[in-house]
């Protein structure tokens, strides 16, 4: 009797057991994922990993594994935190829904507080790229991720806010999320979450809601807001360019048109999400009358396009972008064939005078200003390896911008504008030569990071210079071609820290072929750095992947990833400033212990994202301990 009465428990606990789970299954091939019982299989990762269409889906840390049945996510306030939902159908099940709908209510905090989903949350479908062409071996040959293979990048958002239709008013792009039906497959679906600068500290929770037809299935998920806030205005700059200006949005190249500054706007706003600026490459000294670039830019330069009422919400809301470009055309690009003439340096002193006396009368006074005048003229550059150009020509180019420097410095009459210097050469090979030794001309430095000489640049700092870098390769920077982990992109912010520059520069974000940017999203068809030239898409050219064209500029995945290392940079700054910068200097060195000038081999900084986890953590910890 007794052990009927003991078998018939167990029958019943594991009938009750069963009922349990009826409606999830936790996957045994990958904690990291939930099965539902209408064959979708719903993964978490976080916004560093880089998975393929077919690729494994890998458990990054404990707070990603949704067989707990919700995760956890930190924040600091002013932040943008992101991670991707991976949808698929189950291994068992025979048929799977085609699309799902996926909505994120409000977070919810203590004494009714919250973070209005509709305005700090949004989702975005990634776009699965070929990469046929991925091997870098460009300049310092890096270590990339496997290929040829599909690699998510375009990040297609629900709607394109960007008010350049007649309507003023968000256009739908994406109604629902594509389930794969090859159960081999994934789809990446984006989640950016902005934390508003005056949100109180505490826990924040919600829901993810998927749902397929009458099936629905909810992810809790929680977000712990940290007692700390990222600054409105960015301690590190971040440019990029944009090129040919936006003929592929269907604007044209106009400034002076409607549809021109409209496109403009949208862009700029999109930038200062980010923490970054973009800056348009203008053909024209603006010879014409000044009141075309005027109504573009003042709301740019005065801050009042990064308000509520201009349709922006973010990070900086009604503060000017901290750094931009005279608008004068890049006259020099890899070589100077002959000395300037003195007409020619004369209305370099023209344009000074005459961007002052503009940027006085618009009250645009709280960004710096540089002039872009010569790209790579004295050493090799992207097209030519030969660095040897000869003293003689060296000590000539070098004079030319030594006479262009002293001419906007006498337009202006102080030293407001900054002739920038880009070069692959390290200046420090010219230091004391006559005629050829930079340091009493340049006052901008910009090499390439692999030839960042770090204690040059940072005697230079120690004079009042501004120091940047741009892209080269392992093991000086993280690369920025698609198929890489978002680790590479995150280095920037991180390594621009560590090593006290103010800032980097990258050299094109939408430079791809004009007629299907999304298959060929690199300046050259058959460049292998595979994403070179366009880290921002075209709305207008989303027809050629099968969705509706929308005017606008469409983010990246490596875009985001740029922008996770410039909050961490913010972080590292504050948990400084709460008086941990000894350890936080340790902290850098672990994670990255050598780059630019320093970096020999191999790529040193980890490439494991628990460690990125720990380092983030800890900075948050000792930002909010002083």
């Amino acid at each position: 009797m007794g052990t009927t009465i003991k078998s018939l428990f167990v029958i019943g606990f594991i009938s009750c057991l069963f009922l349990l789970l009826s409606n999830i299954e936790h996957s045994t091939k990958n904690t990291a994922c939930l099965s539902y019982n209408n064959g979708l299989e719903v993964c978490a990762v976080s916004d560093m990993a880089k998975i393929t269409k077919n690729g494994n889906i890998p458990l990054e840390a404990q707070a990603f594994d949704l067989s707990t049945g919700s995760f956890t996510l930190d924040a600091a306030r002013n932040e943008t935190i992101a991670f991707q939902l991976l949808l698929k159908p189950t291994k068992k099940s025979l048929e799977a829904p085609s699309e799902v709908t996926i909505e994120i209510a409000d977070l919810l905090g203590t004494e009714q507080t919250k973070i209005a989903s509709d305005r700090h949350i949004k989702l975005f479908q990634a776009h699965y790229h070929w990469v046929e062409q991925g091997g870098y071996s460009w300049g310092p040959k890096s270590d990339v991720l496997d290929w040829p293979d599909h690699y998510p990048d375009a990040l297609i958002p629900q709607s394109m806010e960007c008010r350049v239709n007649a309507e003023n008013k968000s256009i739908a792009i994406v109604d629902t999320f594509p389930v794969p039906q090859n159960k081999d497959e994934n789809q990446s679906v984006w989640v950016d979450i902005y934390i508003p600068n005056d949100q109180r500290a505490g826990d924040y929770k919600t829901q993810i809601t998927i749902q397929a037809g009458d099936s629905i299935n909810r992810i809790p998920l929680t977000i712990k807001v940290w007692d700390v806030t990222l600054p409105d205005k960015p301690s590190i700059d971040a440019v990029g360019e944009l090129y040919d200006t936006y003929l592929q949005e269907g604007a044209g190249t106009d400034l002076s048109r409607t549809a021109w500054q409209d496109m403009a706007h949208c862009y700029q706003q999109m930038a200062h999400k980010h923490r970054m600026v973009f800056i348009e490459r203008l053909w024209s000294k603006a010879e014409e009358p000044l009141d075309a670039y005027n109504r573009v830019y003042d709301p740019i330069l005065s801050g009042q396009l990064f308000s509520e009422s201009m349709g922006y919400t973010g990070p900086g809301a009604g503060v000017p972008v901290s750094i931009w470009r005279t608008p004068w055309p890049q006259d020099f690009n890899a070589r100077v064939k002959q000395p300037l003439l003195q007409n020619q340096i004369n209305d370099y002193e023209y344009q000074a005078w005459k961007w002052k006396g503009n940027s006085q009368r618009m009250e645009w006074n709280e960004t710096k200003y540089f002039a872009y005048i010569f790209d790579e003229v004295d050493g090799a550059t992207d097209e030519d390896d030969l660095g040897d150009v000869g003293e003689d020509y060296i000590g000539m180019v070098h004079q030319q911008m030594d006479h262009v420097q002293k001419a906007l410095d006498k337009g202006t009459g102080d030293q407001s504008i900054d002739l920038i210097w880009t070069s692959h050469a390290d200046a420090q090979v010219w230091d004391g030569i006559p005629k050829e030794d930079l340091k009493d001309s340049i006052r901008f430095w910009i090499p390439t990071a692999s030839s960042a000489n770090t204690q040059y640049y940072a005697d230079r700092k120690k004079q009042g210079d501004r120091t940047w870098f741009y892209h080269s390769g392992h093991p000086a920077i993280g690369i920025h071609s698609i198929n890489a982990s978002g680790i590479e992109m995150r280095s920037w912010g991180v390594i621009t820290a560590r090593y006290n520059f103010d800032g980097h520069f990258m050299w094109a974000l939408n430079l791809s072929n004009e007629g299907e940017p999304y298959r060929y999203p690199s300046y050259k068809n058959d460049d292998d750095r595979f994403g070179n030239g366009t880290m921002v898409y075209a709305g207008n050219k989303l027809d050629t992947i099968g969705k509706k064209a929308v005017p606008g500029p469409i983010p990246s995945m490596r875009l985001k990833a740029w922008r996770r290392g410039l909050q961490d940079a913010e972080l590292i700054f504050l948990a400084k400033q709460a008086g941990h910068e000894k350890e936080v200097d340790q902290m850098l060195k672990k994670i990255i212990p050598t780059a630019l000038s320093e970096g020999k081999g191999k790529a040193s900084w980890s490439d494991k994202p628990q460690d990125w986890f720990d380092f983030r953590t800890r900075l948050l910890e000792l930002a909010v301990s002083r």
